[in-house]
């Protein structure tokens, strides 16, 4: 079975839209018939997606920068109009076991897994809050258990565990605003 869909007309930001289930996102939304943009740090993998997906466009952008997103965010808007889809997919994936890790190690993690996903809410959801239009995809990071992830890695479960708990309150609160404070569930 193979789905479709039509999202002509609207604009999607993919976060981590350069690499992985990201950039298939990308491709799939630019087919569907969408403007998307997406944001990376990853300026050459983004060349190569680009090169082969004319489509897209790219903003270079570090989500662990509150002050980049922000400014990143109100540029697409204000040069499309809007933005009708926030996919957050930028994540990185640490090997190292919890004691064997960095201060900095855990804090970039953190930042780029947990503080990048509640930055970009920041920045997208007041328009489509505004519009009671929009929706928002956390990409889940994978399972560590599943991943062959060995004990002490903490930091991937720990931020996954913010954004699970980070995106139930804000799915809900899209959702009251969409319905005019009447909450449909979330």
């Amino acid at each position: 079975m193979k789905a479709s869909f039509d999202a002509s007309g609207d604009v999607i930001v993919i976060t981590g839209g350069a690499n992985g289930i990201g950039a298939a996102l990308a491709r799939a939304c630019a087919g569907a018939g969408a403007t998307v943009i997406v944001c990376d740090v990853d300026e050459h993998a983004a060349a190569a997606l680009l090169a082969a997906e004319p489509r897209l466009q790219f903003v270079r952008l570090d989500v662990s920068d509150r002050d980049a997103v922000m400014a990143a965010m109100q540029s697409i808007e204000n040069e499309h109009g809007h933005i009708d889809g926030l996919v957050c997919a930028a994540a990185v994936q640490p090997r190292r076991a919890v004691h064997d890790t960095a201060p900095a190690d855990w804090q970039r993690t953190l930042g780029i897994n947990l503080d990048g996903v509640v930055w970009c809410y920041q920045a997208a959801m007041p328009g489509m809050i505004r519009r009671r239009r929009g929706s928002v995809l956390l990409h889940p990071q994978p399972d560590s258990r599943k991943r062959g992830v060995r004990g002490g890695q903490a930091q991937r479960p720990s931020a996954r565990a913010g954004r699970a708990w980070r995106h139930r309150g804000l799915a809900a609160l899209l959702v009251d605003q969409r319905h005019g404070g009447r909450h449909a569930g979330a």
